[in-house]
């Protein structure tokens, strides 16, 4: 799996994996028909002794639910025992120091997941959540912001000015493939106040080139 491999790398550390496990689940839109819930687990072990293990759990209904719109009540039932059945396969003196949401559908339940793992005693205060989101914005924004360093405005821009560019702006969503209306269903389910932004497709672009300076 890549996630471990990529860590063992960064720590410099030996990487073990256990085969990956299959777990029967119902699934959400018919009881009476089955999809599966995959678990793993990897530890690295550090140069200086020390030992980081890793649990991943991949749930067959969460992103079905969210694009097909379940139910409120159906999706944190369907939430609470996948996590129940997620961390049933940890040691108990195994704290969770670190939990990563690392789909961009997953932090819709964190909430839940917050809960369920602090009440089971897994997770605390202390507890570090991060949402695959917030990561690749802060990469996109690295990776971009340097092709832009001449756009930077070292002037404040005039009132009247910066109003008339608020209502011009139309933000948008673009998409270089082409699941729109599956997009469509994910902006109303966890940005409802953005129902009306448009979702439009546009070829990617390898490079982006630069605007005119700003002055």
């Amino acid at each position: 799996m890549a996630y471990p491999t990529r860590l063992a790398e960064a720590y410099q550390g030996n990487l073990e994996q256990s085969e990956l496990q299959e777990f029967r689940r119902y699934d959400w839109t018919d009881a009476s028909k089955q999809m599966s819930n995959f678990f793993s687990r990897s530890l690295i072990k550090l140069p200086q002794g020390k030992t980081i293990f890793i649990y991943q759990f991949a749930p067959g209904n969460w992103v079905s639910m969210i694009e097909q719109g379940a139910l409120e009540g159906i999706k944190k039932q369907v939430v609470q025992e996948d996590v129940r059945q997620f961390l049933e396969r940890i040691p108990p003196n195994h704290k969770l120091n670190i939990v990563g949401l690392f789909c961009t559908h997953y932090p819709v339940f964190v909430n839940t997941i917050k809960n369920e793992t602090t009440m089971s005693g897994y997770a605390d205060l202390s507890t570090q959540f991060i949402e695959q989101g917030a990561l690749a914005a802060t990469y996109a924004y690295d990776a971009l912001s340097g092709q832009y360093v001449d756009r930077v405005r070292t002037t404040p821009l005039p009132e009247q000015e910066l109003m008339l560019l608020l209502e011009q702006a139309e933000p948008k969503i673009v998409l270089s493939g082409e699941n729109i209306e599956q997009t469509k269903k994910l902006v109303q389910t966890i940005f409802p106040e953005l129902h009306n932004i448009p979702i439009v497709r546009e070829p990617f672009k390898q490079e982006l080139q630069p605007r005119a300076p700003i002055q």
